[in-house]
């Protein structure tokens, strides 16, 4: 029985669809990104070298319409606000909320109708 999902929301530009350190992707839709690397579905393991993450982002930056976005001290606090407006307007049950500086996490409750529904 599920009680609650796990989300995993990540910035513009910190994890693309080709990542060496593997996505749930399952297409690359930039021609030019696609030309770096194929899709590594799922988690590889081992996770590659800091150096191999550092070349592949070097490549793949000029692919980008923009530059990546990092949540720092100041956007953490739009982003919460943002995510409390969210959660007040759809009247969900947030466990757990971890804004990280390219990803965020949400542990968000089952609802009654949706386990209802089942």
């Amino acid at each position: 029985m599920v009680i609650a999902y796990h989300s995993v929301f990540t910035t513009y530009g910190t994890w693309l669809p080709n990542d060496p350190r593997g996505s749930f992707s399952k297409a690359v839709y930039n021609a030019e990104l696609a030309a770096l690397g194929p899709i590594l579905y799922g988690r590889q393991l081992p996770q590659p070298q800091p150096a191999v993450m550092r070349r592949f982002h070097t490549m793949a930056r000029p692919c980008l319409a923009r530059a990546p976005v990092f949540i720092n001290e100041d956007t953490r606090l739009l982003v919460a606000a943002g995510f409390r407006e969210a959660i007040g307007r759809l009247g969900i049950v947030v466990h757990e909320c971890a804004i990280m500086n390219n990803h965020v996490h949400l542990l968000v409750q089952r609802s009654l109708t949706a386990s209802n529904m089942s």
